[in-house]
């Protein structure tokens, strides 16, 4: 495969990345199929890239200092979701388990970028039906659904490994895992279509109940926590155009959004919060906006003139000065991110 690296300047050092306000194409053709998680070293000089399809999934780690992929592995993985360590030696990535008769629980492995070596770190019992989640490097969030007499038992649990601690939290219906809150203790549920359960997983309690929809048949699409782990940016459809509101869960009332923007239905990449929690990123069919998350409005919209897949995924470079978007045809693209006072 053909594998071209294309920027005359590392675009994490004060260059431009919009030509005339267009993004720029900064990885092309990078031989790893569709792009399907993204994650950056903390220092941002190294880019992890899960893309592939069918199997085996491929995760590439690219080199930015010196311009090429330096590491390229192969998985039993069924997904990837690739997480540096804090010194960036290392990537992470938990996925499900394969084998012959399909998915059976998650595993989670650790890649040395250096030596193509890789570890497994911890896994689920063979018995469990189960998906997994992170939470950070040291725990994961796995989700269940087993019969049990007459009905069927729902469960959330929780894992650190390394300390080997773990809890248990059962639902009465089966449920989808939105989110986190950025310091990571609280996690957001979504019950039948569109009632947000919030939970504080730490003291195993409820802290509240929010429903979403402003409309019947709505469900939610999505829900991203803001920067002071009270707010929550939701995505509701189904029937008309997407409704995006502002939830307090302090106080239970949310506050609509309204304006020129229309978008963040699925498929595309969830909405992203920028690493000073400023900026929101979100998607629409041919565009990008970025949300301000103080004035609650949409401060720019950039529709490339290229035709870009947004059914990819996304990542902010570490300084929050761009937005790296990896699209279903294979490309990487960067888009510089407003400066807002």
């Amino acid at each position: 495969m053909r594998c071209k690296l294309i920027s005359a300047a590392f675009f994490l050092i004060a260059t431009p990345l919009l030509v005339n306000g267009q993004p720029q194409l900064y990885i092309e053709d990078a031989g790893h199929g569709p792009v399907r998680g993204l994650a950056f070293s903390p220092d941002g000089k190294l880019l992890a890239v899960r893309g592939g399809l069918g199997r085996p999934p491929i995760l590439s780690i690219w080199d930015f200092a010196n311009k090429e992929r330096i590491s390229r592995f192969a998985s039993t993985h069924g997904h990837f979701f690739p997480q540096f360590s804090d010194d960036g030696a290392f990537v992470y990535s938990l996925g499900s388990k394969v084998n012959m008769g399909g998915f059976l629980g998650w595993e989670l492995y650790r890649y040395n970028t250096r030596t193509d070596g890789r570890k497994l770190v911890v896994q689920s019992d063979e018995s469990e039906q189960c998906h997994a989640h992170w939470i950070d490097q040291r725990r994961v969030i796995s989700s269940k659904s087993e019969p049990e007499e007459s009905r069927i038992k729902h469960s959330l649990r929780f894992l650190e490994y390394g300390a080997n601690k773990r809890h248990t939290i059962v639902l009465d219906e089966s449920f989808k895992l939105m989110g986190f809150s950025p310091n990571k203790k609280l996690v957001a549920l979504c019950l039948g279509k569109s009632r947000l359960h919030i939970y504080d997983w730490e003291n195993n309690k409820k802290h509240c109940e929010l429903e979403v929809a402003s409309l019947i048949n709505q469900e939610c699409y999505y829900c991203t926590f803001l920067a002071d782990n009270k707010r929550i940016f939701v995505v509701t459809g189904g029937v008309g155009q997407p409704q995006i509101q502002v939830w307090d869960t302090s106080t239970r009332k949310s506050t609509p959004v309204r304006g020129h923007f229309v978008g963040c239905a699925p498929p595309g990449f969830e909405p992203l919060l920028s690493p000073n929690g400023r900026v929101l990123a979100t998607h629409a069919p041919g565009a990008v906006g970025f949300f301000d998350t103080q004035k609650l409005t949409y401060v720019s919209v950039v529709r490339p003139k290229d035709r870009i897949q947004l059914h990819g995924a996304a990542v902010f470079t570490p300084n929050g000065k761009a937005l790296v978007l990896g699209e279903s045809g294979g490309n990487i693209w960067a888009f510089d991110v407003p400066r807002l006072e």
